[in-house]
């Protein structure tokens, strides 16, 4: 038998060593938390890394669909004056790039129904039946719809339609849109109308710097020579070749985008990268600087 002294010391030991058992097992509990708090972090860190750069690649491929031209949804205007084999050729150059496209006339135009587009095209033909056509309330639905964010290509007579003022053969007109801060000047005396001809115009550095050629032959008839007003608000594209004025340029009217050509670069495949050119600007993909 143990004596009382000898017991005690036993329970002393005894408790001794549970209590280095509890220490032990709260020990080996926390590392183990520990361990799976780092795991656990460290998955955190993964997935974040892996939303980073998901949301990376979201942002580029977002970039990328913004300037892809066949998003884009628009409008060629149709009626009294238009050039039909100009109209023609604008829908097939749409319909390779794959864009989508509607045939708008005046009532439409009068009605409000260009909303849903975001560019409309006004192509080569005679600006004075555009102006008898779509009266001051089609011209009023254009201003408004870029205004608020559309964008207009004007090519040849709509670029003419689209100028602050006209001057055709010396005289002054001032039936135009006016959502463009240049004068829009022709026939060019070398080519008086009705002349047709395949004529150089050359690339000022923006359209370069954009992958365009240095220099294309494009279709002249009766087409303007643009004159700026403001050359703080007018970038120009291309300049004519024979005499140095503008022959493309591009704008802003309000919250939209305006792009005027004076050569019918629709005509050919040959020129219809510089279409793609104007159409990405027009969807805000290029950004003109000074």
């Amino acid at each position: 038998m143990l004596s009382r002294r000898g017991c005690a010391t036993r329970t002393k030991i005894l408790l001794a060593l549970v209590v280095s058992i509890i220490v032990v097992l709260m020990a080996i509990t926390i590392v183990s938390r520990n361990q799976h708090v780092g795991k656990t972090v460290a998955e955190a860190i993964n997935v974040s890394n892996a939303s980073t750069m998901s949301s990376s690649a979201l942002e580029a491929t977002q970039t990328s669909s913004e300037c892809d031209i066949s998003r884009a949804k628009i409008a060629i205007y149709n009626g009294t004056g238009v050039w039909n084999s100009g109209l023609e050729a604008i829908k097939l150059y749409l319909s390779s790039r794959h864009i989508d496209f509607v045939v708008v006339n005046a009532s439409t135009i009068k009605e409000r129904g260009l909303y849903g587009y975001n560019v409309l095209i006004i192509p080569g033909g005679w600006a004075y039946d555009y102006y008898k056509q779509l009266g001051s309330n089609g011209e009023a639905a254009i201003r408004e719809f870029v205004r608020h964010g559309g964008g207009y290509l004007g090519v040849c007579a709509g670029a003419y339609f689209a100028a602050k003022a006209i001057v055709w053969e010396a005289n002054i007109y001032h039936y135009s849109l006016g959502i463009a801060d240049v004068l829009a000047i022709g026939p060019k005396p070398n080519y008086p109308w009705p002349t047709q001809a395949y004529i150089a115009i050359n690339m000022t550095s923006i359209g370069i710097e954009n992958g365009l050629n240095a220099t294309y032959k494009a279709l002249y008839y009766g087409g303007p020579e643009f004159k700026p007003l403001d050359n703080d608000t007018v970038t120009v594209v291309a300049v004519y070749g024979d005499s140095g004025n503008s022959a493309i340029i591009l704008t802003r009217y309000g919250e939209g985008r305006v792009a005027l050509t004076g050569v019918h670069l629709e005509v050919s495949e040959n020129t219809w990268p510089v279409l793609d050119f104007l159409i990405k600007y027009l969807l805000g993909c290029i950004e003109p600087t000074k």
